[in-house]
């Protein structure tokens, strides 16, 4: 009966020490986050889900519901969608290489390079269009991605996704607005227009 009084009671200041933790995570967290700019421009997942997002807020006075997580309304928030087809996947993989491109260091180092090239070599074997990645694995084999800095990337970038907007019969992106269109600018952004 000790025992089991004794591992009830640890496991109360576990759950207290892992909740403590966690408050201290989720302040460290909104912290860094007054820093992001990709986290406070645009509409972000908390303007867009206003009735289903609410921020990790425990106070002492809250009931245990609180303390396990009870901080969504789970049946509204994973509501029944369907599947994304292939014009969903296009867009959000062309949106996930264009972000990626528009935030890519400006000097990257050998290291940041080979993860870079990683990525995208595991990217086009991953794809889950099967012709879609083969094609985007010719494209690196016949182009391979220029990773020596950001402005270079996005171009390499912007290529890439010209070549399928132009089989699709779609028109051509105009490069020289993708970081107008994929990074949203520093505020001492030298390449920034509005800032010139």
């Amino acid at each position: 009966m000790r025992r089991m009084e004794a591992e009830e009671e640890g496991l109360e200041k576990l759950e207290e020490a892992d909740l403590a933790e966690l408050l201290a995570a989720a302040k460290e967290a909104e912290a860094k986050e007054k820093d992001c700019k990709l986290c406070h421009t645009r509409p972000s997942f908390k303007k867009r889900q206003p009735r289903l997002f609410r921020t990790l807020r425990i106070d002492e006075e809250e009931d245990d519901s609180a303390r396990k997580g009870q901080h969504y309304d789970t049946e509204q928030f994973w509501h029944k969608e369907d599947p994304p087809d292939i014009i969903d996947l296009g867009h959000a993989g062309w949106t996930l290489l264009h972000s990626t491109a528009a935030y890519y260091p400006e000097k990257p180092s050998e290291e940041k390079q080979s993860e870079t090239q990683n990525f995208l070599a595991s990217f086009a074997k991953a794809y889950p269009c099967n012709h879609c990645a083969t094609d985007f694995q010719r494209y690196i084999k016949r182009n391979p991605p220029t990773l020596t800095s950001r402005k270079e990337f996005s171009l390499w970038t912007c290529r890439a996704h010209n070549e399928v907007n132009i089989r699709l019969g779609k028109p051509e992106f105009p490069c020289e607005r993708a970081d107008e269109r994929w990074r949203i600018p520093d505020d001492d952004d030298e390449d920034n227009p509005e800032h010139e």
